[in-house]
């Protein structure tokens, strides 16, 4: 839900933010996030609280201003304000670990057992590993929020490493998957004045690195994912 609720957020503040209404209802989005992350985690409450303190004071300024352009300024400024520091930084870190896990469930998904390499089977523990690490800390109790944050903020950064080693491994194993398969097609001809002939016919099938779709001759795309054809 509350992944949801940021989106729709972030559609509201780009798409349809230049009215008062729309703001108005992207900051009542943002009060259910704060909520949200302060009983989610409760060692950043105060953290949170001060910064949606400054965020509310921004947008009572907004409502007292008369000037309808200046209104909505101000009530953007007031939403880009309320998850400031905290959420920011947790969410940041939220994000990375569920794009690494996705990239591991791809991998799993499209390699072949003789594409596993040993490779292979390192990145994907390492990146278990620093999954697993991460939501340890976003579980664990702490003292001070600053503390907390510096945390996350430096595993974001590790997480972020291993997602790009991940899509680059990924990237170099399909790149050097063959470009043309072989089928073997057995055609049958029948004949009046003959006896029936068998023979075998091998043809040159290429096939998208991607999909894995057939790809007609003198293809720049696939048709069946759009991906170019080198």
């Amino acid at each position: 839900m509350r992944k949801i609720l940021s989106v729709l957020g972030v559609l509201f503040l780009f798409a349809c933010g230049n009215s008062v209404e729309k703001q108005q209802e992207v900051w009542e989005l943002k009060k259910t996030t704060v909520n949200e992350y302060s009983m989610k985690y409760p060692y950043l409450v105060e953290s949170i609280n001060t910064q949606f303190a400054k965020a509310t004071e921004i947008m009572d300024n907004a409502i007292q201003t008369t000037d309808e352009k200046e209104q909505i300024k101000l009530m953007k400024e007031a939403n880009a304000s309320a998850t400031k520091g905290a959420i920011d930084k947790v969410s940041d870190l939220e994000k990375v670990i569920e794009s690494v896990g996705y990239d591991i469930r791809n991998i799993k998904d499209d390699f072949t057992s003789e594409e596993f390499t040993k490779k292979t089977t390192f990145l994907l523990e390492d990146a278990n590993n620093c999954i697993d690490k991460a939501d340890f800390l976003l579980q664990n109790s702490y003292n001070s929020a600053d503390s907390a944050l510096m945390l996350f903020k430096k595993e974001c950064s590790k997480l972020k490493k291993v997602e790009r080693s991940l899509e680059n491994h990924y990237r170099e194993v399909v790149n050097n998957r063959p470009d043309e398969t072989v089928d073997e097609t057995t055609i049958q001809t029948n004949s009046s004045d003959s006896k029936t002939k068998n023979s075998s016919k091998k043809e040159a099938v290429l096939k998208c690195k991607k999909c894995g779709a057939k790809l007609e001759k003198g293809a720049t795309k696939c048709k069946n994912c759009g991906a170019p054809v080198k």
